[in-house]
């Protein structure tokens, strides 16, 4: 799953050869599109979001945060509306590694659709397949019945962000927590509402985490696996709206 334009190829091959490039701040990329990054609360036709690609090694180490960025770049754009939602259509960016022989994206030449839209009835944020599979290389939120991001602002408990985990202690549990004054390749942000959903792990399936706010969109989303902890992951780029 990976995406990439040429100045976010640049950068990565960069960070590949600086070890603080996994664990120190990162110069900040700006992403020129005009109608800026996907926002929750107020949605158009024409935000495009664009995130890196990262890999993570063990979810389960409460003393591990290490992970490295690749150079693959996914391109989320708002392109139609309709009585299903907001239409996204995802791709990964021309240069994009997985584009030109690794494998660090599934399917990694094909352009996927689908529908983000909000359930008012338990206020969250759902994806809603467009055909007859589920296919979205950013969101991890398979049921589209049950599980979505709730809009609402969490409150409490609060935690930190470290390296691609949280500070919160590994669980098999669904986890609420909140983040403040987060800063990610030089953009701040506020508040952040974090939703650690490591349940499927007591199956043997992966745990997911997204970190997100409604003017902001989602920040961040990571999926691992339960055999080996090991994880990938988008962390979005910002934008100069």
């Amino acid at each position: 799953m990976k995406y990439f334009n040429l100045t976010a190829f640049a950068f990565v091959m960069a960070c590949l050869l600086v070890s603080s490039c996994k664990k120190e701040p990162i110069e900040a990329i700006i992403d020129t599109n005009p109608n800026g990054n996907i926002s929750l609360s107020n949605p158009k036709i024409g935000q495009q979001s664009r995130y890196i690609l990262f890999r993570g090694e063990d979810i389960k180490d409460n003393e591990n945060f290490a992970y490295e960025y690749l150079p693959d770049t996914l391109a989320v754009e708002i392109v139609a509306e309709d009585e299903n939602g907001y239409m996204v259509k995802e791709f990964l960016t021309a240069g994009s590694r997985s584009l030109n022989g690794e494998n660090n994206v599934a399917f990694a030449d094909s352009t996927w659709y689908y529908y983000i839209y909000v359930d008012q009835e338990d206020q969250s944020l759902k994806v809603k397949q467009r055909g007859n599979y589920y296919r979205t290389r950013l969101f991890f939120l398979y049921d589209e019945n049950e599980r979505g991001l709730g809009t609402q602002q969490i409150a409490s408990p609060s935690t930190e962000i470290m390296g691609w985990k949280t500070t919160l202690p590994f669980a098999k549990e669904l986890v609420s927590a909140r983040v403040t004054d987060f800063e990610m390749f030089g953009h701040k942000y506020d508040a952040l509402n974090v939703i650690i959903d490591n349940r499927p792990m007591l199956d043997g399936l992966p745990g997911s985490t997204h970190v997100f706010s409604l003017e902001d969109g989602l920040i961040r989303s990571t999926e691992y696996s339960d055999y080996d902890g090991k994880g990938y992951g988008w962390d979005v780029l910002p934008s100069s709206n």
